[in-house]
């Protein structure tokens, strides 16, 4: 892959990649993951598009930032796209990338042409996910690191049956090796995605095309939250066989799902 570039937003960088040539797409990322998540479907999808590939706070190479809310990071990669030279674009989104891709689509919707969601819900959290997952954050930001009980029990969920044994070891070394810096910001951007609240309602409006994909084992995101999104849009929902990460799993399905969607 082509090497980083920065982009400064209110005195913060954030990293990304820009791949390829062609009609603009921006793709967002799962949390815990980085940009590198999706260069496997960017390798195909490159050779006919404009792939921009934006790390999250405190995620990857992109700095720490104080308040990494949903917002912010719909306002700093609007920014980004806009010092490309880009008014409008596709979003390709997978989980947290589809829901600051809501609040991005609500706040500038002339920006946004084609929304493409992935192992995402745009639904409240479930009172008892938001319990668990909060207790979880708040074990990481006491101990300023992941330990390795909250690695062992929040990794299986990203995987379903077609990931290397490789691939397991390379996220959790990932977890491990969490720079104490950007651990505060980790925390942070865990809590605006269990926060979240009706992002579904906020974009009922949205006139671009929008498409839904879910993973069939996915136990993160269900097949059922995936399904609430594509009927409230009267849509098809698309399935990978695939967990969490289907740009991982399944990245040449995923590559052509996506390539049909954008035309």
């Amino acid at each position: 892959m082509p090497k980083f570039h920065f982009f400064e937003f209110s005195g913060n960088k954030i990293c990304y990649r820009d791949v390829g040539e062609g009609k603009p797409v921006l793709f967002g990322h799962s949390y815990l993951w980085d940009l590198e998540m999706w260069e496997p479907v960017v390798k195909v999808l490159s050779k006919n598009y404009r792939c921009i590939v934006p790390d999250l706070f405190g995620h990857g190479d992109s700095d720490a930032l104080e308040n990494a809310d949903l917002e912010t990071h719909a306002d700093a990669y609007y920014e980004l796209m806009k010092s490309l030279g880009f008014e409008s674009y596709s979003l390709c989104g997978l989980s947290i990338g589809a829901m600051w891709g809501a609040v991005l689509a609500e706040k500038y919707p002339l920006a946004i042409d084609n929304f493409l969601i992935m192992n995402s819900s745009l639904t409240p959290e479930p009172p008892e996910k938001i319990a668990l997952y909060e207790q979880l954050l708040s074990v990481v930001q006491q101990t300023q690191c992941m330990p390795l009980p909250v690695i062992e029990q929040i990794l299986p969920g990203f995987f379903g049956p077609n990931v290397s044994d490789e691939i397991k070891a390379k996220f959790k070394a990932s977890l491990e090796n969490m720079s104490t810096e950007k651990v505060d910001t980790v925390v942070s951007v865990g809590k605006a995605f269990i926060n979240r609240g009706d992002l579904l309602g906020s974009i009922s409006d949205f006139k671009g095309k929008l498409g839904v994909i879910a993973g069939e084992f996915d136990y993160y995101r269900s097949k059922e939250e995936a399904q609430q999104i594509a009927k409230a849009f009267g849509v098809e929902l698309r399935t990978v066989s695939a967990g969490h990460i289907s740009s991982v799993e399944q990245p040449e399905e995923l590559a052509t799902i996506i390539s049909s969607f954008l035309g």
